[in-house]
């Protein structure tokens, strides 16, 4: 019976060790995963700042090109506006050449 005893006792303190063990390896990991939480959380907030900071730049980009382009639209349509109000008297000049040119063909 003393034996018996005597064993228990032995495995008693082997597992309440063991079961030591095993908390302490467990705090070491919820530590060492919190570390890595905090890591990537910080890294994602710096990401969404730079994100922004990009979308914000790109959105002013945007406007200018906009206005660059509205302003050569303005440009271009004045000019055709221009050549096509042109246009009669140069085709009038063109046909009035061609009239009065001597063939080339008659000798």
């Amino acid at each position: 019976m003393v034996y018996f005893t005597i064993i228990h006792s032995i495995i008693t303190l082997s597992l309440v060790g063991y079961v030591y063990y095993l908390t302490q390896q467990h705090q070491q990991l919820n530590n060492f995963i919190g570390t890595e939480l905090r890591t990537v959380d910080n890294d994602l907030k710096t990401l969404k700042r730079s994100l922004n900071s990009h979308q914000n730049k790109t959105e002013a980009e945007i406007k200018d090109l906009d206005k660059l382009l509205n302003y050569n639209s303005s440009i271009i349509d004045t000019n055709f506006k221009k050549i096509v109000k042109d246009l009669p008297i140069t085709i009038r000049k063109v046909i009035g050449n061609i009239e009065f040119a001597r063939p080339l063909d008659s000798k």
